[in-house]
Parts: structure tokens; C-alpha cells; sequence
């Protein structure tokens, strides 16, 4: 079974990222001044992160655990893009777990957007671009709450082919749509 995992594309420029995702094929998220965290401790981690973003230790915390739920990510897993305003730019599938990348367009520190812990992602070509409310029309309506909680990076259990033949029946760009009536 493959887990389900959504991301914001980035906190200031969610457009641009998701372009970017896309025709890199892969999925990344910041605190790249972190380094790589393949083996590290959330100790290590979160202390570095400290240092690094003159973080509260609250703060560090919350971003030790955002990276290291990153860094779970597996082949075969899930992924929605999300980028904010209700838009599911991508959905897709890992291809290769976590690693960590300063030497492409989306980790690069002169970049627009320089995440550097990144995930390769093969993104289908449908469903693209789409409100979330369209999730209302799958095996997992639920989707549509957790698609928008605040936070970089969600992850929920297993996923079903159920649900991946649902998603892929969402036209690219739906847009918004009533909950049905129960």
C-alpha cells in the first residue's frame, strides 16, 4: 500500500513552483539551509535548524517534523501538489525517495525558490489545476478539508486504486463544485 501525501508548492511563489515541479519532474520543500538530512536525527536536525533560521525551539520542532514527514516519502507514494486558493496543481507519483539537490533549477540557492530536499515525481498528465471541492466526487471526500490545512506537508494513510482511478476521471482546470447531498 502507498501512502498520500500533500504539499504546498511554495509559500510565496506557488505558480511559478508548480511550473517548475512539473518539467523538473520532482517534488521539493525549503529549509535547504538544513542541508541533507538522510542521516540525520530529529535532534541534529532541529538544532541546526536553530542555528540556521534563529528558530524558537517550538519552531524548530515543527520544522524538523514538516522535513522529516519529507523525508518519508517513498516510491510509489502519492503526491498532490497543492498551491494554495483551493488548486491542486499536480497529482503524481514518487519515483524515487528523498534526496537532496542545490544543483537544479528548484534547489538552487539563486533560484526562485531554492527547495532543495526534493522528491522525484512522475505527474500525471490529469488531473491538473483543479479545485479541491472536486475531491467530493471520490472514494475519500475527505480529501477536500485536508487538502487545504495549513502546514507544508500532510501525509495520510494508504491510498487505493480506487481513489488513483477516481482522480485521474477529474477534468485538468474543474472548477469548483457543490458537495453533494446525502
Amino acid at each position: 500500500m502507498t501512502a498520500l501525501f500533500r504539499i504546498v508548492t511554495h509559500h510565496q511563489n506557488p505558480q511559478v513552483a508548480a511550473q517548475m515541479w512539473r518539467t523538473s519532474g520532482l517534488a521539493a520543500i525549503g529549509w535547504s539551509r538544513s542541508g541533507d538530512i538522510a542521516g540525520s536525527s530529529r535532534d541534529e536536525v532541529t538544532i541546526v535548524l536553530r542555528r540556521a533560521y534563529q528558530m524558537t525551539q517550538g519552531e524548530a520542532n515543527y520544522a524538523a517534523t514538516q522535513l522529516f514527514t519529507f523525508r518519508d516519502i517513498a516510491k510509489e507514494d502519492l503526491i498532490f501538489a497543492y498551491q494554495k486558493d483551493n488548486i491542486v496543481s499536480l497529482v503524481g507519483q514518487a519515483t524515487r525517495g528523498y534526496g537532496f539537490d542545490r544543483n537544479n533549477e528548484v534547489g538552487d540557492v539563486n533560484g526562485p525558490i531554492h527547495y532543495a530536499h526534493q522528491v522525484l515525481v512522475d505527474w500525471w498528465p490529469r488531473p491538473r489545476d483543479f479545485h479541491r471541492t472536486n475531491f467530493y466526487h471520490t472514494s475519500m471526500p475527505g480529501l477536500v478539508q485536508w487538502a487545504c490545512l495549513r502546514g507544508t506537508i500532510y501525509r495520510r494513510g494508504d491510498t487505493t486504486e480506487r481513489l488513483r482511478s477516481e482522480l485521474r476521471g477529474i477534468p485538468n482546470g474543474a472548477g469548483p463544485i457543490r458537495r453533494p447531498r446525502r
